[in-house]
């Protein structure tokens, strides 16, 4: 019977273990209501919570009958059931995104959200072989790299830590639908898919049945053909990852440019893959973007590309480096503090890399806050005097940060820099009679 097969299946994942939490997509679809229905009948055998999400897009007449439908199929069960209404027309506008892809995401969003509200450790999604070589052939329409022909992965890590698993990815939806009428339970049909401006709904109608009556069998052969670009991604990643592991700076946020230039440009395109996933996420990164980053790499120090979330990468002299969002605030202009200290401290100097203690001999009562200017000097070791331009050639400071930096200064007198040094003339030394405190903080940032 197909019920024990496709049970066969899920147990032989060993997804599913005593105590854990699992939240399943259901649309009220064929191939959701198939998986919930064993899934919930496993869960009464092995012991996990099962609770299900519907997503209500609100871009069909019948939108409101399958969500009543879903609501009435989980109390049957006994399935804790959420529902949530979601405004895909306007997201798709504000997004420049089409109907479908904004339903996506927004599912997704969605899913992730939920589960991490509810404690669960995976999500469950009803996604089959059919729809696996309909993503395959999308993509490669769209000039995919192997990522993109790998299609959907069975099982996913998210940027959440959650997993996203696809237990019948590799199961025709005929299949499914067959074992629906073996067990005589109903479900949803979506009139939508029957609208061919979609592409994945041609793609679906149109273009795979001609290919199987052509080439009998071929759905079969592009989700096995798929599978194994798979394992090639994960290899690649994985290659990715150890050279990561060795040559990517302490801080996290560096790439060195030698090492860099002696990959090959699709070994160098996984590197930055790995780079962005673990700095913020791949979300909304393409293949425009991993071109940008090919060009950087060859480009003069101070270049720079943004990236999605509020990330630009920076060509420096002997590597790139990664600003996020935190360090994109601190180039908007700061406010400083400052106090007369009591006493000439002679220890326990503040840690704090935004707090110093100074001369105030010689910042006097009333330094300025600002960005470089023509004929600004600092004070080096040994009481020598250098233009701030020749400092910052000779400390290698990136073209493009030069004019962003804060400085605190007297004058033409140099006495602070930002992230940087101090002025040799402005530290408190055995001639010092008075000191002062003084601090700088961002917008959004307590002083």
């Amino acid at each position: 019977m197909i019920r024990e097969q496709l049970l066969t299946i899920l147990n032989k994942k060993e997804y599913f273990r005593p105590g854990e939490k699992v939240l399943l997509a259901f649309s009220g679809g064929g191939d959701s209501v198939a998986l919930l229905s064993l899934v919930w009948e496993l869960s009464r055998t092995m012991g996990f919570s099962l609770s299900a999400l519907h997503v209500n897009h609100g871009l069909r007449e019948e939108a409101g009958e399958d969500e009543r439908f879903c609501l009435e199929f989980c109390q049957k069960i006994n399935v804790p059931l959420t529902r949530i209404h979601a405004d895909v027309s306007t997201f798709a506008k504000e997004k420049g995104l089409g109907l479908e892809e904004a339903g996506r995401r927004l599912r997704y969003q969605r899913l992730e959200k939920q589960a991490l509200k509810e404690g669960a450790g995976m999500i469950l999604t009803a996604h089959h072989l059919n729809d696996q070589c309909e993503t395959l052939l999308l993509n490669l329409l769209r000039g995919s790299g192997l990522e993109g022909l790998a299609a959907m992965k069975e099982q996913q890590l998210l940027d959440s830590g959650l997993y996203l698993i696809r237990p019948f990815l590799a199961v025709p939806k005929e299949t499914l639908l067959a074992y629906l009428s073996e067990v005589g339970l109903e479900y949803c049909r979506d009139q939508s898919n029957l609208q061919e401006d979609f592409s994945r709904n041609f793609l679906r109608n149109r273009i795979l049945p001609l290919l199987e009556e052509r080439f009998p069998g071929a759905s079969n052969r592009m989700a096995e053909c798929a599978s194994r670009l798979s394992r090639v991604e994960e290899h690649l990643q994985n290659e990715a990852a150890k050279w990561l592991k060795i040559h990517q700076i302490a801080t996290g946020d560096r790439l060195p440019l030698a090492a860099l230039k002696r990959l090959d440009e699709t070994a160098r395109r996984y590197v930055f893959r790995g780079f962005l996933e673990k700095a913020g996420g791949l979300r909304d990164v393409s293949a425009v973007h991993y071109q940008a980053l090919e060009q950087l790499i060859h480009k003069t120090s101070g270049s720079q590309i943004h990236l999605p979330g509020k990330r630009t990468l920076l060509r420096e002299q002997e590597g790139l480096r990664l600003l996020n969002e935190d360090q994109a605030l601190k180039e908007k202009k700061p406010t400083f503090s400052f106090r007369l200290l009591e006493s000439v401290p002679e220890r326990d100097f503040p840690t704090d890399p935004y707090t110093k203690w100074l001369d105030y001999d010689i910042i006097g009562p009333d330094p300025v806050l600002r960005h470089r200017q023509e004929g600004d000097y600092i004070f080096l070791t040994a009481g020598r005097k250098k233009t701030l331009h020749r400092y910052m050639i000779d400390e290698k400071i990136p073209l493009a940060l030069r004019d962003r930096l804060w400085l605190l200064a007297r004058g033409s007198h140099v006495l602070w820099i930002q992230n940087g040094r101090i002025s040799e003339a402005a530290k408190i030394g055995p001639g010092t009679r008075r000191a002062a405190e003084v601090s700088i903080s961002w917008p959004g940032e307590e002083a």
